[in-house]
C-alpha cells in the first residue's frame, strides 16, 4: 500500500491533466478511492494558478464528472430501484417515503441534481437517485456538468488561496507515507466496524420462551 501511494503521487505529478481525468472518471461510478477528488483538484488549484490551467482543469473535471456519473445513471436506471426496494428498508426508506422522494426529486430534478452534487458526501448518492427515479438524461446530464463546474472552480481557487499551506502539508504527506497508510487503514476499519455494528443493532432481539 505505501508503495502504491508513493508511484500514484509520482505518476500524478506528470500526468495531472489525465491523471485528473481518469481518477474523477472512476470516482464517479460510484467507486470509494483512497484519496478524494476535491484534493486533487485543490492540488491542481496550488500547482498553478494561471487562467489555461484553470480552464484546462475546471473543463476536465466537468466532463469527467459527467461521463463517469453518466455511467453510475446508467447501471441506477437499470436495476436500482429493485436493489432500493429490497435494501432500502435499512436505510429508512420505505415503499411510501421512496414514492414520496420520487415525486420531489422529478417535479424539481435539474434544481435537485445541482444542488445535491454540490453538497459534500452526496454527488454519488444524487447520481443514484436521479437513476433509481428516472429522471431524464436530457436532465440529468446538464444539470451534472453544470454543478461538476461550479464544484471544480471551487476547489481549484481554493487551491490557489491556500497555496502555501497546501504545499506545507503536502510535504508533510510525502514524508510520512507510512503514517498516511495508516490513517487511511485505521479509517476504513472504523468504518467497517460501525457498519457492523449499526447492523448488529437491528437485528431484532429473540423473545425468551
Amino acid at each position: 500500500m505505501r508503495e502504491l501511494v508513493r508511484l500514484f503521487f509520482e505518476w500524478y505529478l506528470h500526468h495531472q491533466v489525465p491523471g485528473l481525468f481518469l481518477f474523477l472518471l472512476v470516482e464517479e461510478t460510484g467507486v470509494p478511492l483512497l484519496i478524494p477528488g476535491d484534493t486533487l483538484i485543490i492540488a491542481a488549484g496550488a500547482r498553478d494558478r494561471s487562467w489555461p490551467a484553470a480552464l484546462t482543469i475546471i473543463g476536465v473535471s466537468a466532463l469527467a464528472s459527467a461521463m463517469g456519473s453518466s455511467i453510475l445513471y446508467y447501471l441506477m436506471r437499470r436495476g436500482g430501484r429493485s436493489l432500493l426496494l429490497k435494501y432500502g428498508k435499512y436505510l429508512h426508506l420505505h415503499p411510501e417515503r421512496v414514492d414520496y422522494l420520487e415525486r420531489k426529486f422529478q417535479a424539481h430534478g435539474a434544481l435537485a441534481i445541482v444542488v445535491g452534487r454540490l453538497v459534500p458526501g452526496f454527488r454519488t448518492p444524487t447520481t443514484v437517485m436521479a437513476g433509481i427515479f428516472e429522471v431524464p438524461y436530457r436532465t440529468f446530464v446538464p444539470a451534472t456538468a453544470f454543478a461538476a463546474v461550479i464544484w471544480a472552480a471551487t476547489y481549484f481557487y481554493l487551491g490557489v488561496a491556500l497555496e502555501r499551506a497546501y504545499r506545507r502539508f503536502a510535504g508533510i504527506l510525502l514524508r510520512n507515507e507510512r503514517a498516511v497508510v495508516a490513517v487511511a487503514v485505521a479509517f476504513v476499519l472504523v468504518a467497517v466496524l460501525v457498519w457492523l455494528l449499526s447492523r448488529q443493532s437491528r437485528r431484532p432481539v429473540a423473545s425468551a420462551e
